[in-house]
């Protein structure tokens, strides 16, 4: 396998390519929730359907977390959106991305609690995370692997965490589906598709090797420690898995009243 990045515009130039790509099982790319789902919505004239795939197999998911720095004076959930009501305060919230699940989450949240919450959208989730340890900006709700380490360092703090599990490194926090923000709780996910028009047998048969690839101790052992949760699908699940994704991710961009131009 070689792997060809083609990073830029949230995705969009790679996964055009293998949207026009020959249907011969010999190019693929590993989508994920924006080039999969939120751009469909996100970005008017969008060269590609998110929709006009062949879906193959979950590779992985990738629970979000809310994040605080430190130093910040809330300690739960509630005292977050405490703080966000007060008059006159405001608080400011990065992402990852203008459009990112983190974006998209963090805003359907301030807006269903009455917060005032100001966006501030940097260039990936290291260095939005970086500036959170700072305090530059009040909360984040960030993928567990992008993270976990600056937690661990007890440089930033997580008030709740995404998806109907709480995390083994910290069990004590609750998630946010427990505490009601169920509208906010999700994760992130990663998968791999084809052209459309791909045969099922060559489907069938890369999405063996893939289960049987993601089998592997050392592989699986690495990922999990970086915050992933590796989760297969065959192609028959997948694919109703990836056209619920498609409207889940839609309405939420309508929720949260965002735009983007590509």
């Amino acid at each position: 396998m070689v792997v060809e990045n083609r990073g830029g515009g949230g995705g969009v130039i790679g996964t055009e390519a293998v949207f026009r790509a020959a249907p011969d099982g010999h190019t693929l790319v590993l989508g994920n929730n924006q080039t999969h789902g939120t751009n469909g919505a996100l970005i008017p004239g969008l060269p590609y359907d998110p929709a006009g795939f062949a879906a193959i197999t979950l590779v992985a998911r990738a629970p979000h977390a809310l994040v605080v720095p430190a130093s910040s004076p809330a300690r739960s959930v509630a005292e977050l959106v405490e703080l966000g009501r007060r008059p006159g305060r405001g608080l400011s919230y990065a992402s990852s991305s203008a459009g990112s699940s983190s974006h998209l989450m963090s805003e359907t949240f301030a807006r269903r609690n009455g917060m005032n919450a100001t966006h501030v959208p940097y260039r990936g989730a290291a260095p939005a995370a970086q500036d959170l340890v700072a305090g530059v900006v009040d909360f984040m709700m960030a993928t567990w692997a992008s993270v976990s380490a600056l937690a661990a360092d007890g440089r930033i703090r997580a008030l709740g965490v995404g998806g109907q599990m709480r995390f083994t490194d910290i069990p004590d926090v609750p998630t946010l589906q427990e505490l009601g923000y169920d509208y906010v709780s999700g994760d992130a996910w990663f998968g791999l598709f084809a052209p459309l028009g791909t045969p099922a047998p060559v489907l069938e048969r890369i999405h063996a090797s893939t289960e049987a690839a993601l089998a592997d101790p050392v592989l699986r052992g690495r990922l999990e420690a970086a915050g992933f949760r590796i989760e297969t699908m065959p192609p028959a699940a997948f694919g109703p898995f990836h056209q619920a994704e498609v409207l889940r991710w839609a309405a939420l961009v309508r929720e949260a009243g965002v735009t983007l131009t590509n």
